[in-house]
Order: C-alpha cells, then sequence, then structure tokens
C-alpha cells in the first residue's frame, strides 16, 4: 500500500520541481502520466523481459503501472481541490 502515499510525493515533487501554480499540477502530472503509462506499454508489448519472464510475472506490475497512475491523478486533483478554496 505504499502506492497511496507515493502518489502525494509524486505530486508534491512535480509541484515543487517545476514551480508550478496549485492550477497547473493536474494538467502536468496529467502529461507526465500520459507518457509514463504510453513508454510502460510500449515496453510492455515489444520489451517484455523488462517486466518479468512470464506473462504470470509480468501482470501485477502492469497492474501496479495502472494503479499507481490512478492514485497520482487522485492526488493531484485532491491538491487541486484544496488549493483552489
Amino acid at each position: 500500500m505504499l502506492t497511496i502515499p507515493s502518489a502525494w510525493v509524486t505530486v508534491w515533487l512535480v509541484k515543487a520541481a517545476a514551480g508550478l501554480r496549485p492550477a497547473q499540477v493536474l494538467a502536468a502530472v496529467a502529461v507526465g502520466s500520459a507518457a509514463a503509462t504510453l513508454a510502460d506499454g510500449l515496453a510492455l508489448s515489444w520489451a517484455r523481459s523488462l517486466y518479468g519472464p512470464t506473462p504470470e510475472l509480468m501482470l501485477p506490475g502492469a497492474a501496479l503501472i495502472l494503479w499507481g497512475a490512478g492514485w497520482v491523478f487522485v492526488a493531484a486533483y485532491l491538491e487541486l481541490l484544496r488549493t483552489a478554496r
């Protein structure tokens, strides 16, 4: 369950490293997550050995990627709501 706190840290790091205003965080996270998810999809399609020797071992990694990306979006959205008040 380290994914959820890691999502908050990721959002904070993106915000701090890029010097983003609160209203910019969600868009920045969306672009970064889209690029990372695309790269993972390409790697899972054409470089499967990076994730594991068999599909049974790759599936949990692929699921974790999607789970983590989802939580990063949730964290960025909640950060936007928090700072909009």
